[in-house]
């Protein structure tokens, strides 16, 4: 009966340890599902991380094209052909500006050259006014000068005629010098003494018309000098 018992338990153990081999390989394969499970899931995510990343790549890329494409259009329409590499643009660049601030230069200097030229414009104008204002005056002066003179002739005219008096007196006291010596001699020498201060008064009347008459010439000569020039 013992060595049935025993037999027994040995084949109980015998399964037992059998099931436990079983149960450890299930287990350990258990385990290795589950890594390769937590791999491919690894790899799940790498491969979607990888996805997104290229989506992004793929519109940085597409962005980067359009903004390349915007920019050779733009290069094209400053300059045509010239501009092929970035350093090109930098000249182009570089070259416009210095157009844009000779420009600019020529530009102020054009608008000064227009603001001296309006004042010289308003001074001439003035100078003309001024020159008009003066050439009126110096007619108004001219004018006088004429009436003056024409007053002048005048009164010449009206002394010739009293110095042609005046000779015919004398003469007629000439030509009757001989019917005169019968008169007293105190009477004689009265009308030889009135006759020589006519005669005297007469000259100064006539040097001092033709010293005013010298005088208006010579203020009509300037007169029409200035205003001729």
């Amino acid at each position: 009966g013992m060595n049935r018992t025993l037999q027994e338990e040995l084949r109980v153990a015998t399964r037992e340890a059998a099931e436990g081999k079983t149960l450890r390989r299930k287990a350990e394969f258990a385990a290795t599902c589950e890594e390769r499970a937590m791999a491919a899931e690894s790899r799940a995510l790498r491969a979607e991380a990888s996805v997104i990343d290229t989506s992004s790549l793929q519109a940085r890329l597409s962005k980067l094209e359009y903004l390349e494409n915007d920019w050779a259009s733009v290069i094209d329409r400053l300059s045509p052909g010239s501009v092929k590499v970035p350093s090109d643009l930098v000249e182009r660049v570089i070259s416009l500006e210095t157009r844009l601030t000779s420009q600019t230069g020529e530009q102020g200097k054009m608008m000064s050259d227009l603001a001296q030229a309006q004042m010289k414009e308003t001074a001439a104008t003035r100078r003309a006014t001024e020159a008009e204002e003066k050439y009126q005056k110096i007619e108004s002066s001219a004018s006088s000068a004429v009436e003056a003179l024409a007053v002048a002739e005048r009164q010449i005219a009206m002394m010739k005629g009293q110095v042609e008096s005046l000779n015919r007196i004398v003469k007629s006291y000439e030509d009757e010098g001989n019917a005169a010596a019968a008169r007293k001699s105190t009477e004689k020498e009265k009308s030889k003494a009135a006759s020589d201060r006519a005669m005297k008064e007469l000259e100064k009347l006539l040097a001092h018309a033709k010293e005013r008459i010298a005088v208006l010439d010579g203020e009509l000569s300037e007169a029409k000098t200035r205003a001729e020039t």
